[in-house]
Order: C-alpha cells, then structure tokens, then sequence
C-alpha cells in the first residue's frame, strides 16, 4: 500500500512515522517543494526540530513535491472550527474536512 501525508509539520511527521512503523510498502510527505523544505535548518516556533534534522532522523519516509505526483490521497482533517465544507478536489487529491464532535 502507498500512503502520502500531506504536510511537514510535526502531527504530520508524527502521522508519517506511526504508519512507517506499521508496515505499508511506501510512506512519502507531500511538500510544495523537496529542496526547500530540506533546506530549512531552524526549529520551529515551538523549538522542535528543524524538519532536515527530523528527516535524517527518518530515512525510511521518503518525500515529493505536489507538482512530482504523488500516490492517490484522501486528506482528513480534524477542526473546532463549525464549519461544514463541501469535499473539494486539488488535482488528483480529495480534501474532506470533519468537523471535531
């Protein structure tokens, strides 16, 4: 099975890592661009570690950039937000938005 995480940030990582350790075929983040993203070698506002550092940590996950493709996604998302958004398309990717209950 292939999986894209969509996103860089440390839920997602995490999300990342905890399915790695699951055992599909292929784990990938999804970034608007690789290099970039590797590129970025400070902490984040919450002092975590840089995203290269948490990579290198984490070999096994690999990465692409949205314009590369990547494997068929499904996104769901968690929110306070009361909100009701319709599932909205982003090339081959669906986007669905659930409202916390």
């Amino acid at each position: 099975m292939k999986i894209a995480v969509l996103g860089t940030g440390v839920v997602r990582r995490t999300v990342a890592d905890r399915l790695a350790t699951l055992g599909p075929d292929v784990v990938v983040i999804g970034t608007r661009n690789v290099d970039a993203t590797l590129g970025r070698a400070e902490p984040d506002a919450m002092g975590n570690p840089s995203f290269a550092q948490w990579h290198a940590d984490h070999r096994q996950i690999g990465m692409v950039d949205f314009a590369h493709g990547m494997p068929p996604v499904l996104s769901v998302s968690n929110t306070d937000t009361p909100v009701r958004r319709q599932p909205r398309r982003i090339g081959g990717l669906s986007s669905v938005v659930v409202p916390r209950v």
